[in-house]
């Protein structure tokens, strides 16, 4: 059988090790990872990566013209199996063909409030300013943009495109996928990637080490931010707001802060942007199991502080909630307000800031880590070859 992989972003290590792409030539499974950043993210970095194992095969997609071409070419036998694409023409058109789409949902941050919570759940009205910011960049925006915005919003409510099999992470996903759910469509409730990373790394040794890891977000370069015309104002102040947060930190907690990179930010390996520390990539999960906590602005790797059951300090500044005006929807499932690293530092906003919630805590992995436990001895690759042979 042929297995067709889509993804969004160009094609690279990490998504290369967590597909187990491998594993699933092993299983005798054809592989062909569809790379669709020249379709959808036309500005972000190429990485150039080829795969370790050369039974992979990658095909970069120029446009949709040339996807239905090869779609037809594979179409006898072949699933698809879409990771990271949500477009809904792309999804029509498999549809038409009579392919079937397995959709893996491996995983996320928070896009709309906790049921409990006192404040508008949608994420269109979280305040004036971030209507604001998407105006001014729906202005700035290429007609061109625009024109294809509306169209894909036009045609998801009339021909209503539809996935054959979803595999969930969490049951807080579920209405991000529902209008591409139907009548025949599996829901297989599971969990998310990085439980299956934590259940890696859980049982290698219990030594600490007096640090608290920050989890990078790449906010100043992340390629999905300026695919959306979206830049932090001004680099240079961020980093060195972060420092100087990190050296007060240090100083209240006697604690060193240890950087752990996004899995994209190669560059920054070399970089002294964090000042004089550890700076690590590919370690994350290790790195909070060791640790005595987490520092971040929002980032799936909360995951990680839940499941090794360590605290967490949310911090921002007022550009940063200007520019990503959602992760206050994470602080919120946290019922934690962001240490605002723009104002006056003091020691009790560290100490507080670190408690546990473990009733927050409960509720946001039933939404986001784990939504079933009578298959969490199964990684999610194992879910999907079972599906595969399934069909």
């Amino acid at each position: 059988m042929n297995i067709i992989i889509l993804t969004s972003q160009s094609f690279n290590p990490y998504f290369e090790n967590r597909m187990q792409l491998s594993r699933l030539a092993d299983e005798g499974f054809e592989v062909k990872v569809f790379d669709l950043s020249l379709i959808m993210m036309r500005d972000a970095v190429r990485s150039g990566y080829s795969p370790k194992d050369k039974r992979v095969a990658i095909f970069n997609i120029k446009n949709r013209k040339s996807l239905k071409l090869m779609l037809k070419k594979y179409k006898k036998k072949v699933v698809v199996i879409d990771y990271a694409n949500q477009d809904s023409l792309i999804r029509h058109m498999i549809n038409k063909l009579n392919i079937k789409i397995i959709r893996i949902q491996g995983g996320g941050v928070p896009t709309t409030y906790p049921a409990n919570s006192d404040m508008d759940r949608s994420i269109n009205h979280i305040s004036l300013s971030h209507f604001c910011l998407k105006f001014n960049n729906l202005l700035n925006a290429p007609p061109a943009y625009l024109f294809n915005a509306l169209k894909r919003k036009f045609f998801l409510r009339i021909y209503k495109p539809y996935i054959d099999t979803l595999i969930l992470a969490g049951d807080g996903f579920l209405k991000n996928e529902q209008m591409y759910i139907n009548s025949n469509t599996k829901v297989i409730k599971a969990h998310n990637f990085d439980f299956d990373i934590f259940k890696s790394v859980e049982s290698n040794g219990e030594q600490f080490e007096d640090n608290l890891v920050f989890i990078d977000a790449m906010v100043t370069s992340h390629p999905d931010l300026t695919m959306q015309n979206l830049r932090y104002k001004n680099p240079e102040i961020y980093f060195e707001r972060l420092r100087h947060f990190f050296d007060k930190v240090e100083d209240v907690t006697n604690l060193k802060v240890v950087i752990a990179l996004h899995p994209r930010n190669y560059s920054a390996l070399n970089s002294s942007d964090f000042g004089d520390r550890g700076v690590f990539l590919g370690r994350t999960a290790e790195l909070i199991k060791k640790s005595r906590g987490i520092i971040t602005h929002h980032s799936n790797s909360v995951n990680f502080a839940i499941l090794f059951n360590k605290p967490i300090l949310f911090i921002a500044d007022k550009d940063l909630i200007s520019l990503i005006p959602e992760m206050i929807i994470m602080h919120k499932w946290f019922n934690q307000k962001p240490i605002m690293i723009d104002r006056e530092l003091n020691s009790s906003d560290i100490y507080n800031n670190m408690m546990i919630d473990i009733k927050t805590r409960e509720e946001y992995s039933k939404n986001f880590i784990i939504c079933n436990d009578t298959n969490k001895d199964m990684t999610l690759i194992d879910l999907l070859i079972h599906e595969l042979k399934g069909l």
